[in-house]
């Protein structure tokens, strides 16, 4: 799939999106992993719910969902049982925000660009990767870009967490 997004193979598919709908898929899709490490995932919103419901972005829905669940998935393999994800929405100005942060073991300064390069796995996240070949967060930046969107990695440092945020156009 890297190789076709990189040759620029990939039809997307968009249509009229309320993300919250969007992120409560991504969410709902992983709730037995989350069950099963015991993690608990909050998501809050800037605005009061009804009013997400308006908020819509013209994408395709399967490519946001798998931005979702690989964003999700990565925060939950990354932290340990028992552990908080959080998920926040904001719509600064002419964008929809989506942050995923967790508490896990968190992103040494110097590699936070790496950890959207192809094939790269951060020295301290290795022994928790399962097998894992480095192409998720890869994947992510180049799915997000094709919908003229951004992401980010932030981290205070191992043992601190990551927060991941995604800024995509509103429809």
């Amino acid at each position: 799939e890297v190789s076709r997004i990189s040759a620029g193979k990939i039809v997307l598919r968009p249509e009229r999106l309320a993300i919250a709908d969007v992120v409560r898929e991504a969410i709902d899709s992983l709730g037995a992993t989350f069950h099963e490490r015991g993690q608990s995932v909050t998501l809050r919103a800037a605005a009061p719910v009804s009013r997400w419901a308006a908020v819509r972005i013209d994408a395709d829905r399967a490519r946001i969902v798998q931005v979702l669940e690989n964003l999700l998935g990565n925060a939950s393999k990354y932290s340990d049982e028992g552990g908080g994800i959080r998920v926040w929405l904001d719509a600064p100005g002419e964008v929809v925000e989506i942050v995923v942060e967790d508490d896990g073991v968190g992103i040494p300064a110097d590699a936070l660009d790496e950890v959207f390069t192809l094939f790269s796995q951060v020295d301290a996240a290795r022994e928790r990767s399962r097998g894992g070949l480095g192409i998720g967060l890869a994947l992510v930046r180049r799915l997000v870009e094709l919908h003229g969107g951004t992401v980010a990695a932030h981290s205070d440092g191992p043992g601190r967490g990551a927060r991941f945020t995604v800024r995509l156009p509103l429809a």
